[in-house]
C-alpha cells in the first residue's frame, strides 16, 4: 500500500511500481493487491507507467480517506526522497501495517527500527527494498510480529504521551 501526493519528483512513487512489477514476475504472489491512495500532477503518468509495466495487480484509488485501506494492508511502502515527518509511517503502524522506507529523512530512525517495527533500506537500494518487500510478503509470522511491534512503539506519538512530555519540560522550566 501507498498513501500520498501523487507527485514523483518528491514521493517517487515509480519506484513502487517498478518494484512491484518485480513482484509480479515471480508469480509468488498473485493473491496480493498494491493499493496506491492518493491523488496529484502525476497520477496519469504514474496510471500510464503501470500500463507500460504490463501490472496486473494494482489499483490507484484516487483521493481517499486512507484509514479503511490501512486496516486492509499489510505492508506500507514510502519511497519519498525526502519527509519532514513520515505521518503515514505513523499512521500505519497504527494499524499494524508493516512500513518499508528508503533511507532519506532522518526522522524515519525516529519512527522505525529496521527489523524490528518496520524495515528502512539504504536509499539507492532498489534492489533491498524489493528483496524486502519479499520477504515479508512470504513470511506471516514476522509480518505479524513487526506489525504487533509497530503497534506498540507507535504508542510514544500519542497525544496524551507527547502531551505529558510537554507538560514535564514546561514545569522543568517553570521551576528554575
Amino acid at each position: 500500500m501507498f498513501v500520498g501526493r501523487m507527485y514523483d519528483s518528491h514521493k517517487k512513487v515509480t519506484k513502487i511500481l517498478s518494484t512491484w512489477k518485480q513482484i509480479e514476475l515471480t508469480g509468488a504472489f498473485d493473491d496480493w493487491k498494491l493499493i496506491l491512495v492518493g491523488d496529484g500532477p502525476d497520477k496519469p503518468m504514474f496510471e500510464k507507467y503501470a500500463q507500460i509495466l504490463n501490472l496486473k495487480q494494482y489499483e490507484f484509488t484516487g483521493y481517499q480517506l486512507p484509514k479503511p485501506y490501512y486496516r486492509k494492508a499489510k505492508i506500507f511502502l514510502m519511497t519519498s526522497t525526502h519527509e519532514g515527518w513520515g505521518m503515514t509511517l505513523v499512521e500505519s503502524q497504527q494499524n499494524a501495517v508493516v512500513p518499508i522506507v528508503r533511507d532519506t529523512f532522518s526522522s524515519v530512525h525516529d519512527i522505525i527500527t529496521d527489523g524490528e517495527n518496520g524495515r528502512i533500506i539504504a536509499a539507492n537500494d532498489s534492489q533491498g527494498f524489493t528483496d524486502a518487500l519479499t520477504e515479508l510478503m512470504a513470511n506471516d509470522a514476522k509480518r505479524e510480529r513487526m506489525g504487533r511491534n509497530g503497534l506498540i512503539s507507535c504508542q510514544r506519538f500519542s497525544v496524551k504521551n507527547v502531551a505529558d512530555k510537554w507538560e514535564k519540560i514546561f514545569s522543568e522550566i517553570t521551576k528554575s
